[in-house]
């Protein structure tokens, strides 16, 4: 937890809103309703995230909140960014996708009385006109960038929207702890070669879809060849699964396969499950698209009774003591200053 942090004098009051909300109206779909009733389980652990998360970012930038445009992307039931206005964000913009979640933070705005400046229902690397009006000057994230398709392509629009911009991101999938990278590869193996019955996120397993979107576009290949093919495109989006047969038909050459051992992606999404990207290999990404990056380990819960309190205290200090190896997650802070 960051030291000396003035937002964590909003979280009591923060918190009692939160407490006071009935769930069950937020939405008439299953799963916003219980995203946000785990979220609220330890809320007073996700709100110092939240809070830290907010004042490591904003040591980036120039501007005083009061002043600064907040982008919360890819924001759930937008706690986070209803977080930001209730400490002062001048304005701020919620960013999510997925319609259900998206309605379930327009009612959660209203039941808290926090008005929220905007809410937008699109793609960073799909569409950049709506975003382009607000003109953020910070954009944050929780458990968002190991699922973004196409960091490059995110990274470049966000360059576009302003080459100052200050991104903070907290990612669960941190490749040097060596319990989470096991978990974490077991569930992409799952997703990859069986996929999951969770009637809330029911999917195929993604091996599956990419056969289908194979077959439909090379329905000419024999079983072995097949197999290569869903093999080597693991990691494509449907989009870009065509474009590799396009260019195969062209000139024979096949895509490269991806190199980590079980990265995947949902072919259809293009979300990344738990994407599992190593700090050089962020490193690379801001490089590559002009951005400076610093990173720094997360911590464990210590809001909790007895054992548990004693076991994240104690985790907490191997924290200190090892830096980013035994971090829960991992602080990822994208800006163009020097």
């Amino acid at each position: 937890m960051t030291i000396d942090n003035p937002f964590h004098s909003f979280i009591p009051a923060f918190k009692r809103r939160v407490l006071a909300v009935d769930a069950t109206v937020l939405s008439d779909k299953p799963y916003p309703v219980c995203y946000f009733e785990t979220i609220r389980y330890s809320i007073d652990y996700t709100l110092n995230i939240y809070s830290d998360l907010l004042y490591q970012t904003q040591q980036f930038s120039k501007l005083p909140i009061a002043q600064t445009c907040l982008f919360d992307y890819g924001a759930g039931n937008g706690l986070l960014g209803l977080f930001a206005k209730f400490v002062g964000y001048g304005k701020v913009i919620l960013i999510e996708r997925d319609p259900d979640f998206l309605e379930a933070s327009v009612r959660l705005s209203a039941l808290m009385q926090i008005p929220i400046d905007g809410f937008l229902q699109e793609d960073l690397q799909e569409s950049i006109d709506s975003f382009l009006k607000y003109k953020p000057d910070v954009l944050v994230a929780t458990d968002v960038i190991e699922h973004i398709y196409d960091l490059d392509s995110f990274f470049l629009q966000a360059k576009r929207l302003n080459p100052n911009l200050v991104s903070g991101f907290t990612t669960a999938s941190n490749p040097l702890h060596p319990i989470k990278r096991r978990k974490l590869m077991a569930l992409q193996r799952q997703d990859e070669q069986v996929g999951n019955a969770d009637p809330v996120q029911a999917h195929a397993s993604f091996k599956s879809l990419r056969a289908e979107i194979l077959n439909k576009h090379l329905p000419e290949l024999s079983p072995f060849e097949k197999e290569t093919w869903i093999r080597v495109t693991r990691g494509l989006k449907d989009k870009d699964i065509i474009k590799a047969v396009q260019h195969w038909k062209k000139i024979g050459e096949l895509p490269n396969e991806l190199q980590h051992p079980t990265n995947t992606c949902h072919p259809y999404t293009g979300s990344w499950t738990e994407r599992l990207l190593s700090i050089e290999e962020y490193a690379s990404i801001a490089h590559r698209t002009k951005w400076n990056l610093q990173v720094s380990a997360g911590y464990y819960n210590t809001d909790q009774s007895g054992s548990r309190r004693m076991i994240a205290r104690f985790a907490n200090q191997l924290v200190k003591k090892t830096g980013n190896r035994w971090a829960p997650f991992l602080f990822l802070f994208f800006h163009g200053n020097d």
